[in-house]
């Protein structure tokens, strides 16, 4: 499957019908369900012995580790009801063992930065010697993806489509390590999922709180805004600010620092699960 085959213009269909054959992906709860047990058991893990222990999240970990330990867990527990392993170094990260789903095989990227972008290493976007991106020689970098961005403790966006080796590009610097997606993927070949439990993140992953915003220190978190403005905003007034800069008398009138952070998309789409939630 290569979406440079396709027009632009079918590629949200596409991700959808691709999604909707997936054994994993097409069911949305399910798997949702099982990326949230896999997060709690994380942060409920202790390291040490009967000694000396201390809860994982005591030591702030990487946000490398963190991916590590999702992965596994997470692999664990879905084997429960599908037959799949942890790929190896040059197999997708979720294998399912019967071949006849192999083509169903996962890449999972996890990212524990604010912006909500994905990233892989810098191989994603680099040919071999034989100036090939895809090669039998090391892991296939075209297929079904599930990205999970998180901050601290708290994710705040999970996304899964297909992703073609050709939607991975360098870092500009000839020094760089990472390798990035192009834009269109994150608005053409990833959908994104909606939870209730996103609503716990931090302000912080909001696109236009800044270190110099006060509203990390007034918001506890994303869901205090909402409580904040719920009886002053509707959904619609919200998204005709955010998407027409259409300003109503009460947004006028907001301190500037919270006015920013609801005008982003990532916050219409958190206000929006906020209100079917209330």
């Amino acid at each position: 499957m290569n979406y440079t085959d396709y027009n632009k213009a079918d590629w949200k269909d596409i991700t959808k019908k691709l999604v909707s054959k997936h054994p994993i992906f097409k069911d949305t709860n399910y798997i949702l369900d099982k990326i949230f047990h896999s997060w709690n058991i994380i942060w409920d893990t202790k390291i040490g012995n009967d000694t000396i222990n201390f809860p994982l999240k005591d030591i702030e970990p990487r946000a490398q580790i963190i991916g590590e330990f999702f992965e596994t867990i997470f692999s664990q527990i879905i084997l429960n009801e599908h037959k799949v392993i942890r790929g190896s170094s040059k197999e997708k990260d979720i294998k399912f063992l019967e071949v006849e789903l192999n083509e169903f095989d996962f890449e999972i990227k996890t990212s524990g930065q604010s912006g909500g972008k994905i990233f892989g290493n810098r191989s994603y976007a680099q040919p071999d010697t034989n100036g090939e991106v895809e090669s039998v020689s090391r892991k296939g970098k075209s297929g079904f993806y599930l990205c999970i961005n998180f901050f601290k403790q708290h994710i705040y966006n999970i996304r899964i489509g297909w992703i073609d080796s050709t939607d991975w590009e360098p870092q500009k610097s000839e020094t760089g390590q990472m390798a990035g997606l192009k834009n269109h993927v994150y608005t053409d070949k990833l959908i994104s999922l909606l939870d209730k439990r996103l609503l716990n993140v931090s302000t912080e992953i909001l696109p236009k709180v800044g270190p110099k915003s006060t509203v990390p220190s007034n918001y506890k978190g994303v869901i205090d805004i909402c409580d904040k403005i719920k009886d002053n905003i509707s959904y619609d007034e919200l998204k005709k600010f955010v998407t027409n800069k259409i300003q109503t008398t009460y947004i006028k009138e907001m301190d500037k620092d919270l006015r920013k952070s609801i005008n982003s998309e990532r916050f219409l789409s958190l206000y929006t699960l906020y209100l079917q939630e209330v």
